[in-house]
């Protein structure tokens, strides 16, 4: 009893400790630990400081403005001179009201836009460092699994050509199978310290997006579920799938930097509007100089300020606008065609990924089959042990192209997840879960 209640928790406990090691929180650490990000983020806060400040304009403005002086002169007049001096001082109180504005009016709606932009400029980015944090991640599974093939390799084609060799000192191989075997041997090695070498460039390379330092942690125990990909992409409905390049965050930001610069004409061309203010002041003048001010001054009015001609400058300026306005949205038809059409590269990368790693799932089959038959043979008496370790070589070289075409599969399935902008952590959790063992 007490064995079992220990293996219990043993299974719960490695199940909680995976839960924290997911491809979702890793996501979860790069977006935290990445300054660039936090460097949107602070950008969407300064847009609403920014629409804060449009709003600001249309409330009332109170100034207080006031002097004190001393004043020391002199009046020249024919019968003679007069000198004066002694203090003057004089305040006014004025609250100023803007009515109609349609420059700040249009300011306001552009302020709202920017925070848009603001906000989608940051999903953009993060959705940008999930895919590459997740085929970073692919590629590790993949060189990883390459690393263990190439070992496997190596150790055949060394136990090869030690049998080669003994079989030459008897006579029983020529001096080309041994160097041919010794040329594999070689060449195994090569690729074996080129898989590592790899292997570490991607790692530091994934450390460098998460900012996070034992990410093999989060991918140690995943394995490519090509039958759930081969499920998935047999029922789809690949035109709805291609549709969903609208949902694109880059897409977005374009189409939202096209809006605003179509509001710059009407904001621009709203310079050459009337312009309408409510003032209320209140004032007064004194001293010991002058015997005339003007005390307990009060008023009330309404201002009008009405652009005739400014030179043309307004006209500049909103044909300016629209040419920047037409550029815009070349840009983000552009972009909308690029996202597009990169989907459907994607979805086609998959398709005919699914049916080359049927085909190199036959290879392996055959390779593993026809690496049986070597040992069989072998232990009949009828061939070589040094025939039987070729035949495994070829069969972990099978094993190796079936991994590298999953690779690829999966690296496709994570552009698919940008282009579609599902690059988040409610799917990421979901594509571990349904495309990763």
């Amino acid at each position: 009893m007490q064995t079992r209640f220990i293996i219990l928790f043993l299974m719960l406990f490695s199940a909680l400790h995976a839960g924290q090691y997911t491809l979702e929180a890793l996501c979860k650490k790069g977006i935290e630990h990445n300054p660039n990000i936090r460097s949107f983020a602070y950008k969407t806060s300064a847009s609403n400081s920014v629409y804060a400040q449009s709003v600001d304009q249309y409330k009332p403005h109170f100034t207080i403005s006031g002097q004190l002086a001393e004043q020391n002169y002199m009046l020249t007049y024919s019968s003679g001179d007069e000198y004066y001096k002694g203090f003057s001082h004089q305040y006014q109180f004025s609250l100023n009201q803007p009515v109609y504005r349609p420059t700040l009016l249009y300011s306001m709606d552009d302020a709202k836009k920017r925070i848009l932009l603001a906000r989608l400029m940051e999903e953009d980015e993060k959705a940008k460092l999930v895919t590459q944090i997740l085929q970073n991640a692919f590629e590790l599974i993949r060189l990883k699994k390459n690393v263990e093939i190439l070992t496997q390799k190596s150790e055949l084609l060394e136990k090869a050509y030690k049998n080669l060799q003994k079989k030459h000192k008897l006579k029983l191989a020529s001096k080309v199978d041994v160097y041919q075997s010794l040329s594999m041997l070689k060449q195994s090695h090569s690729d074996l310290a080129i898989a590592k070498q790899t292997y570490m460039q991607v790692l530091f390379n994934l450390r460098m997006l998460t900012k996070t330092k034992n990410v093999e942690k989060y991918i140690e125990h995943l394995e490519f579920n090509m039958p759930a990909v081969k499920k998935a992409f047999g029922k789809l409905n690949t035109r709805a799938l291609k549709s969903q390049y609208i949902h694109n965050t880059r897409l977005k930001l374009e189409e939202q930097t096209a809006k605003i610069a179509q509001g710059q004409i009407d904001m621009r061309n709203s310079e050459r509007y009337p312009q309408i203010d409510a003032v209320v002041s209140y004032g007064d003048s004194g001293g010991t100089i002058d015997t005339t001010m003007r005390q307990k001054d009060s008023r009330a009015m309404l201002t009008l300020n009405f652009p005739i001609y400014q030179g043309g400058y307004v006209d500049d300026r909103v044909e300016e606008a629209k040419y920047l306005a037409l550029a815009a949205k070349a840009t983000a038809e552009d972009m909308m065609t690029n996202i597009k059409i990169s989907l459907e590269k994607s979805i086609q990368d998959i398709r005919s990924g699914i049916e080359s790693y049927n085909a190199d799932a036959i290879a392996v089959e055959a390779s593993k089959k026809y690496f049986d038959a070597t040992i069989t043979s072998f232990k009949n008496g009828l061939g070589s042990l040094t025939d039987a370790y070729l035949a495994e070589a070829d069969y972990q070289d099978s094993r190796l192209k079936l991994v590298n075409t999953q690779s690829n599969i999966f690296n496709s399935l994570a552009e698919i997840y940008y282009y579609s902008g599902i690059a988040n952590f409610r799917y990421i959790a979901k594509l571990q879960k349904k495309y990763l063992k």
